[in-house]
């Protein structure tokens, strides 16, 4: 489904000025030309593709060359409140949030059809940017999932929720998700593993250090304000009892380097022997609850966590975990209730989890939430890279995937410690990568989404069970080795070992990383760097084995569930 209508009222703009000024002197007019055909054929930065206005000479490059290259910009640039570090990423990904409001804003300035995909996006964003009217609902868009927790009288009616955890935007101790089988790339799996952890790692609930220490101070304090917001009775006490059973979780969850362990996190179970195994969760109506009932195999991760979760389960006392469930309901949805709610939200997670100083600016989290890969990121792309992404430069792209796909070829052909049969292997692999660049060959079809004017809680909900049932949906199905899992006007790149391809979005197609006008040694310094990373990662710790769920982006991990947490656009 392709977003026709704005680029055709575009190009008619464009040629109703054309036609305009007939007056103007063939001279004034070829002039414009010339210097149009001059800059469309230069580089974006400096005269062949480095802006050199950032350098301290005063500094020798043989002493400190970083502070050669880049001294005077350090000494003169402040990092925005809104940011937590800066750099050439923060750069495009500022002007890529820029241009995306760009197109959303310009749909807004025209009438569709109801269920065209423009009116879908268009009345998303307006209903998150309706300040006025999301300060007036409070906390009540939440109140009916809030009633269904309280409503909870039994340990199946718990397990029955936990199981609901990932549609519902809850937690579970015991998560569920769907990702690619890593032995048989072909099909999807159903995955359990550990889970239920608010804070980003164990050891922020487990570690003997005073910053650590210092967040889980702040970090109680955070959980009983949020419960005040739901008319809780207690907070304070239900903060103590659910950062306790959160320290108890983390008792049981793997530490970071049992998890890298791809061999240890792949152990397929049926359902009958998971029951034998880990008996007394209550398994059939945990993933009946989950929408899919009906699992051949799965895999677990993290098999020696389940037992002790389970006990834990059974140990604490229905009041906490409905606590709990209370919190991690309303933090979860903060962004989406009123702005007490989200400032609280921020107070915690940006300024003491991660240093952040000042929100963004509202609209940009409005095209984070409507424009990112789990929002309507992959229509929004279709203009984006109709109005931003030259076909040439894909071309251009190919070409230098190619050339550093035959560096790779020589190095390993080089390397003498190396036997002849791994040589064979590795050649047999990177002979294999499969580039996918700039943006999806086909496109997700939006047609079963109901977006509504003026109801934002309902139209994040909407999205978010359009992505779930999607996944439910492809469970006993083939692989769909045509998606991708960034948008492109995601600037990142990333390896999925499972099919062993390397994906670049157009937005990091772009200077300083890629310039199509730019010396060629710019883009072999810029995006080859990235082009090499990527590959690389075919060869790391991670990927010389299958790999489970799990990417390898720019940013670090990116998994592609579990559906439980929506995967990040790193």
């Amino acid at each position: 489904m392709k977003i026709k209508t704005l680029l055709l009222a575009s190009c008619c703009a464009f040629a109703l000025a054309a036609c305009g000024n007939q007056n103007d002197s063939e001279t004034s007019q070829n002039k414009a030309e010339s210097a149009q055909t001059t800059a469309a054929n230069s580089p974006e930065l400096g005269a062949w593709g480095v802006e050199l206005d950032a350098r301290d000479t005063a500094t020798d490059p043989g002493d400190n060359f970083f502070h050669y290259a880049n001294g005077t910009w350090l000494q003169n640039f402040e990092i925005p409140a809104d940011k937590t570090s800066y750099g050439a990423f923060t750069v495009l990904r500022d002007r890529s949030e820029e241009r995306v409001k760009t197109i959303i804003e310009d749909l807004a300035d025209e009438s569709f059809e109801p269920g065209s995909i423009e009116q879908k996006i268009s009345d998303y964003y307006a209903s998150y940017m309706d300040v006025d009217a999301v300060n007036a609902s409070g906390i009540a868009p939440l109140q009916p999932l809030l009633d269904e927790i309280s409503a909870i009288d039994s340990r199946d009616a718990l397990i029955t929720m936990f199981g609901r955890a990932g549609r519902e935007g809850l937690d579970s101790p015991i998560g569920s998700g769907i990702g690619i089988d890593r032995v048989d790339p072909d099909r999807y799996m159903v995955n359990v593993s550990q889970s239920g952890l608010t804070l980003p790692d164990r050891d922020y609930y487990l570690a003997d250090d005073e910053r650590f220490k210092t967040v889980r101070t702040a970090y109680e304090g955070f959980i009983a304000q949020m419960l005040t917001f739901t008319g809780a009775n207690d907070p304070e006490t239900a903060a103590k009892d659910i950062l306790a059973l959160e320290t108890e979780i983390a008792t049981h969850h793997w530490p970071r380097t049992e998890l890298r362990n791809r061999d240890k996190t792949y152990n397929v179970y049926t359902l009958a022997k998971l029951e034998e195994e880990f008996p007394g969760m209550g398994w059939d109506g945990f993933f009946a609850a989950a929408g899919t009932p009906e699992i051949q195999e799965l895999n677990v991760t993290t098999p020696s966590a389940l037992t002790p979760l389970i006990k834990l389960i059974d140990e604490t006392s229905l009041e906490t975990w409905k606590a709990w469930l209370r919190f991690k309901a309303i933090q979860s949805h903060a962004n989406l209730l009123s702005a007490e709610i989200d400032d609280a939200n921020f107070e915690f997670f940006g300024k003491v989890l991660s240093g952040q100083q000042e929100q963004r600016p509202r609209w940009s989290r409005g095209v984070n939430l409507v424009g990112g890969r789990g929002g309507l990121g992959e229509a929004i792309g279709q203009v984006y890279v109709e109005r931003h992404f030259p076909e040439d430069s894909k071309t251009k792209m190919v070409e230098l995937v190619e050339n550093l796909r035959e560096a790779y070829r020589r190095r390993i052909e080089a390397i003498d410690w190396m036997g002849e049969d791994t040589k064979k292997e590795a050649f047999a692999k990177l002979a294999s990568f499969n580039p996918k660049i700039g943006y999806p060959d086909q496109w997700l079809d939006f047609s079963d989404l109901t977006i509504v004017p003026g109801d934002l809680f309902a139209n994040s909900k909407a999205v978010s069970h359009f992505f779930y049932d999607d996944q439910i949906d492809r469970l006993d199905e083939k692989t769909d080795k045509s998606r991708w899992f960034m948008t492109p006007q995601t600037v990142n790149a990333y390896y999925n070992s499972s099919w062993n391809e390397i994906v670049f979005p157009a937005a990091i197609l772009q200077p300083p990383f890629f310039d199509p006008n730019a010396d060629p040694a710019v883009n072999y310094g810029g995006i080859g760097g990235v082009i090499g990373h990527e590959m690389g990662h075919g060869f790391d710790d991670q990927a010389r084995n299958p790999m489970p769920m799990a990417f390898s982006a720019i940013g670090g991990p990116m998994k592609i569930g579990p559906i439980s947490k929506p995967a990040p656009n790193l």
